[in-house]
């Protein structure tokens, strides 16, 4: 039924011959071989109507509808009436106007973007989202109200300064998950804490920290900037040979690569990737945003490159050099809490030997003061794991 109308449909409005759907079909042998029979090239879906394509040219054919056979449920059962469906439709109308099959990418595609959903999923953006519907129809009866005829305008200057401020409020906001999903805190009922730095590796200045680190027998999470791996590929190695984590920073550390395009951000974030690598035989599957910066076309180039997005819910301004040692260390303990994710900075950005003292002086008092409130030092890894044992 699907085939005549839509058979129809075509030949009438674009003047364009329908294709066979190949669950019940006869060919002539001689049709057949004249053609050349089946594309073996086409994996699986469409090679059944591009094949109808050719024998247009062998002789017509002819639909029978009282005849009908009973076919296997088994590929229903196993990917879904759905995804079935799906692959069935999208395929038809690729290689009626393209004479290709369904692209790989797309196949399965329901419950791919189901399963994408899940992965993502957070009460979190679910109650932003009826405060952001409640806006919207706010916004749609100030623009069709009378007072829209007076202070048009106005009105719509307001509508993108609202519009703006939220967008920028949920790129900036490290714990919002509204452009997708961030880890920047673990279990809030556990004594458990996560050290990590970002910028580096920055020398004298990381090794420093290195030292601090094994001093105390504890481990951290190094975010690593890419140009400075390539610049300080002993360090990189050091990081990872004491036991510490790393995870990727982007390559130059732009604060506009939130708003370049997927593809840019996405070979940024490979190449850091690559560099890291080259300096430590371990491949990343963290990533920080340089400053935090988020866009929902960012959020979606890293989670198909596959990484966990690590954010954080206590920092200071620590990589400002004229921040004293002191403040550092009033901040990062009057923010402490149980499943916390810390960040200090042993590098700035790109540039060369960056004055990091500062931090290294309130470093040691962050740890004993920690330490005495029983708190124990996990890396990003660890402190996923227990989420996601939490969460199972």
């Amino acid at each position: 039924f699907f085939n005549i109308i839509t058979d129809q449909l075509f030949r009438k409005v674009f003047r364009k011959g329908g294709a066979i759907w190949g669950c019940n079909f006869a060919v002539r042998r001689s049709a057949l071989l004249e053609v050349g029979g089946f594309d073996t090239s086409i994996k699986f879906y469409g090679e059944e109507y591009e094949l109808s394509l050719r024998l247009k040219k062998a002789g017509k054919g002819s639909i029978m509808p009282q005849i009908f056979v009973l076919t296997s449920a088994r590929r229903l059962k196993r990917i879904g009436m759905v995804n079935q469906y799906w692959n069935w439709t999208v395929d038809y109308f690729t290689v009626l106007f393209w004479n290709k099959p369904i692209p790989e990418k797309l196949e399965n595609w329901p419950s791919k973007a189901w399963q994408t959903f899940v992965a993502s999923f957070s009460w979190q953006r679910v109650r932003a989202s009826w405060v952001y519907v409640a806006l919207f129809f706010g916004l749609l009866w100030l623009n069709i109200s009378p007072a829209f005829e007076a202070i048009g305008r106005f009105i719509f200057v307001f509508d993108i300064g609202v519009l703006g401020t939220l967008f920028a409020y949920h790129g900036v906001n490290p714990r919002s998950r509204f452009f997708g999903k961030v880890l920047s805190n673990g279990d809030r009922n556990r004594l458990r804490i996560a050290l990590t730095f970002d910028d580096g590796p920055n020398e004298p200045y990381t090794s420093q920290v290195l030292n601090i680190l094994e001093q105390y027998g504890i481990r951290a999470t190094f975010f690593i900037i890419g140009q400075n791996a390539r610049r300080y590929p002993e360090t990189c190695r050091r990081i990872v040979t004491a036991g510490n984590a790393i995870g990727n920073h982007s390559y130059h550390h732009l604060k506009s690569m939130c708003l370049r395009r997927g593809k840019t951000v996405a070979r940024d974030i490979k190449m850091a990737h690559q560099a890291i690598y080259e300096c430590t035989g371990l491949e990343p599957t963290l990533f920080r945003p340089p400053h935090g910066f988020r866009t929902p076309w960012l959020m979606r180039a890293v989670r198909n490159l596959g990484y966990t997005v690590v954010t954080w819910d206590n920092m200071t301004s620590d990589w400002n050099a004229g921040k004293s040692g002191e403040e550092i260390v009033l901040a990062i303990l009057g923010r402490a809490k149980p499943g916390g994710v810390i960040v200090l900075h042993d590098g700035r950005d790109t540039r060369l030997r960056y004055d990091r003292s500062h931090m290294l002086q309130a470093l040691p008092f962050v740890i004993e003061t920690l330490m005495e409130r029983r708190f124990e030092f996990v890396t990003i890894p660890e402190l996923l794991k227990s989420e996601r044992e939490l969460s199972a």
